[in-house]
């Protein structure tokens, strides 16, 4: 009987950015998170499994359906009332928001695997998409994911535990109240 599983070689990844916090899911949440870390002066790089941004109300048509409430300048701009409700403007805006505030982002990407450092704190993910496999180093990783599956691979996520996608569950870790400085 052939075996299951194969040992892959030990190689050197590129390691693509250095960032205060890394983002998981381009979420219309997460995206907001970024904007805000980086108005507050964090280095902060984004993930995309999607190849665009939104990927929680582009997908799924809600933009539609759902009235926007809200002052929120983010809303403006991803609904203005002069342009009609559709995935692109949603994407463009979303996009341009990133671009106009400096934070790094990669579409069509995949967390593969969470690196720790010596504490055996999350230190940074690796990541797959076309151009192969890259690091992405960082203080702070935020899951935005549907399935908390960044949160799973870290050991922080298990089953019966809380999160916004598993009911039942338990908060491990408290948030920083405050924006790492730059990654050494």
């Amino acid at each position: 009987m052939a075996a299951r599983y194969c040992n892959m070689p030990e190689r050197e990844l590129p390691v693509i950015c250095d960032a205060d916090i890394i983002i998981a899911g381009a979420t219309l949440g997460s995206i907001s998170a970024a904007l805000k870390a980086a108005d507050m002066g964090a280095k902060v790089f984004v993930i995309s499994y999607m190849p665009y941004m939104g990927e929680d109300i582009c997908g799924t048509y809600k933009y539609l359906f759902e009235e926007q409430e809200g002052s929120h300048p983010l809303l403006a701009e991803i609904f203005p009332e002069d342009k009609d409700r559709t995935p692109f403007n949603v994407k463009k805006a979303l996009e341009n928001e990133l671009v106009d505030r400096n934070v790094d982002f990669l579409y069509s990407s995949y967390v593969t695997d969470v690196l720790f450092n010596e504490e055996q704190q999350p230190a940074g993910v690796v990541i797959a998409n076309r151009s192969g496999q890259q690091i992405i180093r960082g203080k702070v990783i935020i899951d935005a994911t549907q399935g908390a599956y960044v949160a799973k691979m870290a050991g922080q996520v298990e089953e019966g535990d809380y999160c916004p996608y598993l009911p039942n569950a338990v908060k491990k870790h408290t948030p920083p109240t405050s924006i790492p400085s730059a990654v050494n």
